[in-house]
């Protein structure tokens, strides 16, 4: 009985029929179609050195989620990991790459479309800062360094000794 809504509840009957005529119908049997799990929605990548993290949002009734990539939007997604986990790290990247990637969720009915695309792009860590400087000051050191190019944001970590161990600061 194809065609029918998924999860909508029907009642199946059967009769049987021979020369000698039709016979009372069966007991009433429950049926509801079934269809695979709902797109995967929030998909977040997180790029870093040789790597790209992906997230999503967890979706009920999902058994397990496939991960494509594609080196271009339009280009052609090619599975690169089944997980039941809402996440991935793809490890197999090369800095400085663009990249394109979609997940869809599972279960033994079926599997969904695919999630929007999300790009990004691993890039190589910046270099250190140079030109550290320390300028002491009443109850205080101010610090300063010569822009890293393609830095996001500075860790500054203090130590009482140049061996450390040293502790995140700012």
């Amino acid at each position: 009985d194809a065609g029918r809504e998924a999860g909508k509840p029907y009642y199946y009957v059967v009769s049987a029929e021979n020369a000698g005529g039709e016979s009372l119908d069966s007991l009433p049997v429950p049926a509801s179609a079934t269809a695979p799990p709902p797109v995967p929605t929030g998909l977040l990548v997180t790029p870093a050195s040789r790597e790209v993290h992906l997230d999503w949002t967890a979706v009920r009734g999902a058994a397990y989620y496939v991960v494509r990539r594609a080196a271009a939007p339009a280009g052609d997604f090619t599975t690169i990991a089944r997980t039941e986990e809402p996440g991935y790290t793809d490890r197999a990247v090369a800095n400085g790459t663009p990249y394109q990637y979609v997940v869809a969720s599972a279960n033994a009915h079926g599997e969904s479309a695919d999630s929007f695309p999300v790009e990004t792009i691993p890039l190589d860590p910046p270099p250190a800062p140079q030109r550290v400087t320390a300028t002491p000051g009443p109850s205080k050191i101010d610090l300063a360094w010569t822009p890293s190019p393609f830095a996001d944001r500075y860790r500054v970590m203090r130590s009482p000794s140049p061996g450390g161990p040293y502790a995140f600061v700012a």
